[in-house]
């Protein structure tokens, strides 16, 4: 093994803060370069460099990228986000002989294409909640009876407010239809088919492992809070907070790797699909405790990953450094047997599309956190400072806190407590994190 690493985390969100937190407290690790280009406040660690070079609207960015990561001699890349990776960012550097944790571009249909996955599902016998395709408003409102209350979803990835629209008769899913084939055509230009997904009560865990060409492992599995109100309600959104601890040898986890896992896995090999990287499995548990798929991702979770960088141990840096390099992975990453709690901080207008402003002072803020080495800021989507000196925040999650603990009430307890002490204007955060929590998952 290498004993001298250097990484580097291209990443916009707090997953990427949270990530180079975690390699630059192994030991082995020399350097972690955290690449992104909005500006990154609060205490770093002194392994870290934030590099804000790269203007995401050159062509030339990812050619550039490419050499920056040459001349530092970087020993690992991970790419967070899935756009550089539709873009093939991952492919430059596959083309360059560097190491990469990503998906190709051809890989990203797993998450770009919903129902690409369901139709995965269907051929590979993988357990998915049912559904119908609508290509236009009418088929939405010709739809059975029996059909609501239902999620409507769409099949190409827009904002996560309408990712997933929770409807309960044929009137409001008539609307929700008009939005979302709205909203597509303002991305895309196009309209891409939307579906009508079978409502399944039950409890949602996300499911993320590491995986090459040769093996994969199972990292902490996290519970996911997505709406954006207390009480599970409002409009979803990337993420309101998490909590992570589940025992790989318990018995849901055995459920999930025979019925999800391995079927998926099967199924990406035969595609031709297979790479080196993160595949997050979106999963519901539902009231039999069958696990049922929703969602694939081709990276890390955001909240899951602030949760999982707090619970993996020192080798995590090796783990990712032998996954790239094509080595042998073991069944599960080591992670330690405590409660990972984050909770996320939003604008009050999130996630509409008004721009807003949180008006926090990036130095006040720094002085009023300082103090407390019980907690961590993971630091999410920021613009340039305005003229008054204030950061400007468009419309994205703030910042996570986030904390360990013995049980869920006392990791919640720390952070929770935390919330509380700031003086901060125009942010708003759920209450409810962590308050019904199902102890038989342990």
């Amino acid at each position: 093994m290498k004993q001298s690493l250097t990484f580097a985390v291209i990443d916009e969100q707090a997953r990427g803060h949270a990530l180079a937190w975690r390699l630059a407290n192994c030991p082995e690790v020399n350097k972690v370069l955290l690449i992104r280009q909005n500006a990154l406040f609060g205490a770093c660690h002194p392994k870290m460099e934030v590099c804000h070079q790269f203007d995401e609207k050159r062509p030339d960015t990812y050619d550039l990228l490419v050499d920056f990561c040459q001349d530092k001699r970087i020993d690992c890349v991970i790419i967070g986000s899935t756009k550089p990776m539709v873009n093939a960012l991952v492919d430059h550097f596959a083309g360059a002989g560097i190491p990469t944790l990503g998906a190709p571009k051809q890989s990203t249909r797993l998450e770009t294409s919903k129902l690409f996955l369901k139709d995965l599902c269907q051929q590979y016998s993988i357990p998915n909640p049912d559904y119908f395709v609508c290509t236009k408003t009418a088929a939405v409102a010709e739809l059975p009876d029996t059909s609501f209350p239902c999620y409507l979803k769409s099949d190409a990835m827009i904002r996560s407010d309408y990712s997933a629209v929770y409807v309960e008769s044929r009137n409001s899913a008539i609307e929700v239809a008009r939005r979302l084939f709205s909203n597509q055509e303002a991305r895309y230009g196009r309209r891409y088919p939307i579906y009508a997904e079978e409502l399944c009560p039950g409890k949602e865990l996300s499911v993320t492992i590491l995986l090459n060409n040769n093996s994969w492992c199972i990292l902490p599995t996290v519970q996911d809070y997505k709406k954006l109100l207390d009480g599970d309600k409002g409009p979803n959104t990337g993420g309101m907070g998490a909590i992570a601890t589940i025992s790989e040898h318990s018995t849901i986890y055995k459920t999930i790797k025979a019925a999800i896992i391995e079927p998926t896995l099967f199924a990406i090999q035969c595609e031709g699909l297979s790479y080196t990287g993160f595949l997050y499995f979106g999963i519901i548990l539902d009231n039999t405790g069958q696990p049922l798929l929703l969602e694939l991702n081709c990276r890390l979770g955001d909240p899951e990953a602030q949760a999982i960088s707090l619970l993996v141990e020192d080798d995590f840096a090796q783990n990712l450094y032998s996954a790239a390099n094509q080595a042998t992975l073991a069944d599960t990453v080591r992670w330690r047997h405590a409660y990972a709690f984050v909770v996320y901080v939003v604008p009050l207008a999130y996630p509409e599309e008004a721009q807003t402003e949180a008006l926090i002072d990036p130095h006040d803020f720094i002085k009023q956190t300082s103090d407390n080495n019980q907690v961590l800021y993971f630091w999410g989507h920021y613009e340039a400072p305005n003229e008054r000196g204030k950061e400007k925040q468009w419309n994205k999650r703030l910042f996570c806190v986030a904390a360990l603990g013995e049980s869920v009430l006392a990791a919640r307890t720390t952070v929770y407590s935390e919330l509380s002490n700031l003086a901060l204007k125009g942010i708003t955060y759920r209450k409810d994190i962590g308050m019904v929590y199902d102890k038989n998952s342990q």
